[in-house]
């Protein structure tokens, strides 16, 4: 007794037409693996594919590839509650040192699939702030100063990645040549999904992860700012500013307080913003009016015999 809601389709809204009898969420870890079956039939979609894997779909009679135009965060989230990165000098030193551009070159390979972006929300969205300072520095000697005045005794950084998500992996072999460079001490721990969100619930644990975060409606929405999400960013001025935001009812004045929080982000630095990216994914030839979204849903699409 399904029925559709009404509307023009239009991303998640709208019209939501059931064309297809049944849809099979089938799970596969290895992008080589989803873009073979893709190839081979098995499969109408294959999505969150790396740069290696979606070339492969170039000239091919029975699928198309296909690009998510809605950019995606990709950020390095630290410790800020215990741990060496808790000192925010040191998260200082972590910003001047790394380069972002080698990080997304080495993620999402060739350009048009990433861009060097330092504002929060991407252009086009009305809290989009050109205004990054600390942005994509690449500056050793700053880094080292800054570790110096921290008086930084060589702990190590206990660093969580993950082979599931294969930028997360790349970013962080990048991350850790940029910040010994410097002469941080860099531990890499390379473990399942699974295992990394248990692991960074525990503060003693860690001091950096790499993550990503889609664009959202609004910015309290984004996990960052909650300050009970692994990294904890909750100081007072931040506290203050958030709560100003989430009260104020005039747009043009939210605005404003939001390139507050951002100007926050960078001298408190609680994650480091490393650029944008795209999703890629994998489409047959056969499956009619999908719609490009984030998450991807299946609504109003036909599968032709």
């Amino acid at each position: 007794d399904y029925v559709s809601p009404p509307g023009t389709p239009s991303g998640y809204a709208g019209q939501r037409r059931a064309l297809i009898d049944e849809l099979r969420f089938i799970p596969v870890p290895n992008p080589t693996t989803r873009v073979d079956g893709l190839l081979s039939g098995q499969y109408h979609f294959a999505d969150l594919l790396t740069p290696e894997s979606f070339a492969r779909l170039k000239g091919q009679a029975n699928v198309r590839p296909g690009i998510v135009d809605s950019p995606n965060s990709s950020i390095m989230i630290f410790n800020t509650k215990a741990g060496v990165m808790s000192n925010v000098l040191l998260r200082r030193a972590a910003q001047a040192a790394i380069v972002p551009e080698d990080m997304l070159a080495a993620a999402f390979g060739d350009k048009p699939l990433w861009r060097l972006e330092g504002s929060i929300y991407p252009k086009g969205t009305a809290y989009y702030d050109p205004k990054a300072p600390g942005y994509n520095q690449h500056d050793p000697a700053k880094a080292r100063a800054l570790m110096k005045e921290a008086g930084y005794d060589g702990k190590p950084v206990r660093f969580l990645v993950t082979t599931q998500y294969d930028y997360m992996y790349k970013i962080g072999q990048v991350a850790q040549a940029n910040l010994e460079e410097v002469g941080f001490k860099v531990n890499v721990q390379v473990m399942d999904w699974a295992t990394l969100l248990q692991k960074r619930t525990d503060e003693n644990l860690w001091e950096a992860f790499i993550a990503a975060h889609n664009v959202v409606a609004d910015p309290t929405l984004i996990t960052i700012m909650n300050p009970t999400y692994p990294g904890w960013w909750d100081t007072p001025d931040k506290r203050a500013a958030l709560d100003a935001f989430a009260t104020e009812t005039d747009q043009a004045k939210r605005i404003v307080i939001w390139q507050r929080i951002q100007a926050l982000f960078y001298s408190e630095v609680p994650t480091i913003k490393l650029g944008e990216w795209f999703y890629l994914y994998g489409i047959s030839a056969k499956l009619n009016g999908y719609t490009p979204v984030p998450w991807p849903c299946f609504w109003n699409v036909s599968l032709t015999a």
